[in-house]
């Protein structure tokens, strides 16, 4: 299963990401800038099966909300409404047995976490202390990209940096 996170930065937010780990599904974190038609082609992309979502999303996403995939909205924080779960009661029911998932080292949460680890402190680098416009910062690490691409084995390179093909 794949789950979407989407709210502001918060305790609830953290928890909420390592809980996903926890249940060993892919976790999609997207950015709060975007508009619900957005989210909705995020979510419909991805997949995603369920959704975290922080109560200064909630209603704007309820209103979408059938034109995804999402089959169960977890509120953060303590927005109750119908048809809505709220994180906090689902945390106090939760287990503190933790079973480790088995990590595949070319899979995507793994490819994900080394292209955010990596490339954006680069970015941020060129940006501040180079002077690199957003666009030019994120256009110098596409030669890594392609490099990174081309020196995989034929069969299993991926269609895009974050896509691999079977």
């Amino acid at each position: 299963d794949r789950v979407t996170l989407y709210g502001l930065n918060s305790a609830e937010w953290l928890v909420g990401y390592h809980a996903i780990a926890k249940l060993g599904a892919v976790i999609n974190p997207i950015n709060v800038m975007l508009t619900p038609e957005e989210v909705v082609f995020v979510t419909g992309d991805c997949e995603a099966s369920a959704i975290l979502i922080g109560p200064e999303k909630l209603e704007a996403f309820l209103d979408v909300a059938r034109d995804t995939p999402v089959r169960q909205v977890v509120a953060l924080g303590s927005a109750k409404r119908g048809g809505v779960h709220v994180f906090e009661t689902l945390l106090r029911k939760a287990s503190d047995a933790f079973d480790v998932h088995d990590v595949a080292p070319d899979g995507v949460a793994t490819i994900g976490f080394v292209v955010t680890a990596m490339f954006l402190p680069l970015m941020f680098y060129a940006q501040a202390v180079c002077g690199l416009s957003p666009t030019r910062s994120a256009l110098l690490t596409a030669p890594m990209a392609i490099a990174t691409n081309a020196s995989k084995p034929y069969k299993k390179r991926p269609v895009a940096p974050f896509i691999t093909s079977s």
